[in-house]
């Protein structure tokens, strides 16, 4: 019988996505950048030009919390959607390769501390953001599994990664599953932090008129305003860019928006059990690492399934730990995935 706490969780956690959603899909239907300007719906932080101070205030912000110059080695990668920002750095001459993936909405940047880290012990690290965050590009797409897939596989061709080792955050983790799963002999080993994929989606629809209550102007000003610009050069802690960036994407890409609305209901974020199968058939190791109080990404429902899925799996459990545990569980990030790829 199941759980009436768990089912209670379930039905509120679903309630929230879903009005979420609902919000979000308002927000791009509504027009959130004006018609005319229709080239910047693609933009990423390389080619947005604002149009007022507000906005010029937040570019820069969000500029100097995830830089160009986040990582070395920083590159423009073409690609038939348009390009992927990367950054590869650390030893030239290693045989150890890592590439890092993040989630759904916060870019590259979550990966800063621990892909350096890495890097420090001698690895080669492939860092880059995904289609319609951060830095590449938003192409106008569905933000299905298989793009985000042949985005990954691109970009280790580009950089010259024939076989790496793989760790996906979130979001990333289906999209690292699947990619091993479809290129085995591409993958070293596998690790997924806190693993999307296994919530299922409750069928969903707009409220009547729901998109007409704010004007376009006004939705861009209330994004802006939900949290006051701060000074750059306070820009220190991790914790408080990724708190941030997503809110100042959202003010400022369009494609940002649109990315993750379908992400969320044409992507990799639920329904995933056939995709996790697929790596169960495999021998690519895998490590999954979850922490017990993810309010995003439940371990409840992911994780401890998911290892009935990957019978040959690892679950490292951290008590207490959230979501984004390359920023609030670094250290623990650090000792499990490093004596793992090791």
């Amino acid at each position: 019988m199941a759980n009436p706490l768990a089912l209670l969780v379930g039905l509120i956690r679903s309630i929230v996505f879903r009005l979420a959603r609902i919000f979000s899909e308002a927000l791009l239907l509504s027009g959130l950048v004006d018609p005319r300007r229709a080239k910047s719906r693609t933009a990423g932080l390389a080619d947005f030009r604002p149009s007022n101070p507000a906005e010029q205030a937040a570019l820069l912000e969000l500029r100097t919390l995830h830089p160009q110059e986040l990582f070395p080695g920083g590159r423009k990668l073409p690609q038939p959607w348009g390009h992927t920002q990367a950054w590869l750095f650390g030893d030239e001459s290693s045989d150890k390769r890592i590439v890092f993936v993040h989630g759904l909405t916060i870019p590259a940047v979550i990966w800063r501390d621990l892909a350096l880290d890495f890097a420090r012990r001698g690895y080669r690290v492939l860092c880059y953001d995904l289609f319609g965050r951060g830095w590449s590009s938003a192409p106008h797409t569905a933000y299905t599994i298989d793009l985000y897939v042949a985005q990954l596989a691109l970009t280790m061709d580009a950089v010259g990664f024939a076989k790496a080792n793989i760790c996906g955050l979130s979001m990333g983790g289906p999209i690292t599953s699947t990619f091993a799963a479809t290129y085995p002999h591409r993958v070293e080993k596998l690790a997924i932090l806190a693993p999307a994929g296994l919530i299922p989606t409750l069928a969903w629809t707009s409220l009547p008129g729901l998109r007409n209550l704010v004007s376009t102007q006004l939705l861009r000003t209330l994004i802006l305003r939900m949290k006051a610009a701060e000074d750059p050069a306070t820009a220190k802690s991790l914790q408080r860019i990724v708190e941030r960036v997503p809110t100042l994407q959202a003010a400022l890409l369009p494609g940002y928006i649109r990315a993750v609305v379908s992400s969320a209901s044409e992507g990799p974020i639920s329904n995933q059990q056939v995709e996790y199968a697929a790596l169960a058939k495999t021998d690519v190791p895998v490590l999954i690492v979850h922490g017990t109080k993810d309010p995003i990404v439940p371990y409840h429902l992911t994780s401890q399934q998911l290892v009935n899925i990957l019978p040959k799996a690892r679950l490292v459990t951290l008590p207490g730990a959230l979501h984004d545990l390359p920023v609030s569980s670094l250290d623990d990030c650090v000792h499990h995935l490093s004596a793992y790829f090791d």
